[in-house]
């Protein structure tokens, strides 16, 4: 005999916990954005800057090549909301320009 297919299928199970939102409900919300504050922005520049003085590729960066005292906390709180809480986040004022401009970005595929 057979097995019904709904043997082998799990129910649905509502979404519960952090990662359940509506948009109303994040929309009252700002712990799922982060803006960057000059200080973190100097941090970055200053990381980014013993990088490109040390002429590594963005694939040879390592998080311990890559020193963010004070900021890396606040990186730490986003990653755990990421994965552990709302499951998004919008970071904001950290002006990317400058770093795609002066070669710091740039594609592996060339």
């Amino acid at each position: 005999m057979c097995a019904s297919v709904t043997d082998s299928v799990t129910p649905i199970q509502p979404i519960t916990g952090p990662c359940a939102w509506t948009g109303p409900e994040m929309m009252r919300r700002s712990d799922w954005l982060h803006v960057f504050t000059p200080a973190e922005i100097a941090e970055i520049e200053a990381a980014v800057a013993a990088v490109k003085a040390r002429g590594l590729s963005i694939l040879d960066v390592t998080q311990a090549g890559f020193p963010l005292p004070t900021l890396a906390p606040v990186m730490a709180r986003i990653r755990d909301a990421l994965v552990d809480g709302c499951g998004i986040s919008v970071m904001r004022g950290l002006p990317v320009e400058p770093l795609v401009t002066s070669g710091t970005c740039r594609s592996s595929r060339r």
